[in-house]
């Protein structure tokens, strides 16, 4: 073998270009000299957080089959008996090589849905050690922040993390669930992208309680370069204002938004915003916001909505081309949903 074919780095440069995960798994088991590298590049990304329970000893757990209210079956992955520290040390021997998750838990190919059961979910967020889950992690996308995977997500909340991307289907984040923004600031200092997404409306999505918690969170995060989140207070505003990195916002603003208490919006605030989306109940909300603000984006896109008359419209386009009016500004969208 080929001298450089011993440095670990040429080895997973190599591995990451073999799009199948059999051949991989195969190269791990079969080449002792390629073995760890093998299993660093097939983990390296997990498309749900799944898979590292299916990892674990089989007589560790179980597939149980449960009717839900609407007599869809969804399988939920139980444990048999508790997990032994044998059984934790392979969970670490795989979590350590993990950098990025898609799904919390991936939908079943043929029942359509797959559950984590509460034991399991309850053993992991409570490990023998307290060495994180997955210690390395950089990316987290999870599609379940309910108060069930609450304390699950809390444990893969670490210092490493560079990604967290959040969605919420059909419900709105509430108490004690809405807890879990609470730990972002704290437990992953260094994060530089934060998207919290829901198909339910923004405005329903938090309440009064739920902004505060997230704009204490944000006050804490100082390395932002992307931010997709509900309504922020004015101190939380006033922070993003001062980041020197953030270059995508996309955030709505508050009916009660008091513009008077934003003292930081004038040069050189958010001067390295290079894509903006603000979403306000009024276009009025929009053009006092806009009118304190000199950027230079490529692409802004506004929501409001009420039905604004041609003479806001108007006054809307004035203030817009004052404030983001560079030549590099390449889109301007305005989305009325009154």
């Amino acid at each position: 073998m080929h001298r450089c074919l011993s440095i670990v780095e040429v080895q997973r440069t190599i591995f990451r270009e073999i799009y199948m995960d059999a051949s991989l798994a195969r190269l791990a088991r079969t080449c002792r000299a390629f073995n760890d590298s093998a299993l660093d590049v097939l983990w390296e990304t997990l498309e749900s957080f799944t898979i590292l329970v299916q990892c674990l000893p089989r007589d560790l757990w179980r597939v149980a089959n449960a009717i839900e209210k609407k007599l869809v079956r969804c399988a939920t992955r139980c444990l048999r008996r508790p997990m032994s520290l044998k059984d934790w040390e392979i969970f670490h021997k795989y979590s350590i090589r993990v950098r990025r998750v898609l799904h919390s838990v991936e939908p079943d190919r043929f029942t359509g849905c797959k559950h984590l059961g509460d034991d399991v979910i309850f053993t992991l967020s409570n490990p023998p050690t307290h060495r994180p889950l997955i210690p390395f992690l950089k990316e987290l996308y999870w599609d379940k922040p309910s108060k069930q995977y609450a304390s699950l997500l809390c444990s893969l909340l670490t210092p490493s993390l560079d990604l967290l991307s959040l969605t919420t289907v059909g419900f709105s984040l509430r108490l004690p669930e809405v807890s879990i923004l609470s730990s972002v600031g704290t437990a992953c200092p260094s994060l530089r992208s934060l998207h919290i997404f829901s198909r339910v409306h923004l405005s329903d999505f938090l309440d009064t309680q739920g902004e505060k918690i997230l704009s204490e969170a944000v006050l804490r995060l100082h390395s932002l370069e992307s931010l997709v989140c509900p309504a922020l207070d004015e101190a939380a505003i006033d922070h993003l204002s001062r980041l020197p990195l953030l270059r995508e916002l996309s955030m709505k603003l508050r009916p009660d938004l008091k513009l008077n208490s934003l003292t930081s919006l004038a040069p050189p605030a958010f001067g390295s915003i290079d894509s903006l989306t603000l979403s306000a109940t009024s276009l009025a909300t929009l053009t006092s916001m806009l009118a304190l603000m000199q950027i230079m984006p490529s692409r802004v896109s506004f929501i409001t909505l009420d039905s604004p008359t041609v003479d806001a419209i108007r006054l809307f386009s004035l203030v817009v081309v004052n404030a983001c009016g560079s030549e590099r500004l390449s889109q301007v969208s305005l989305c009325a949903d009154g």
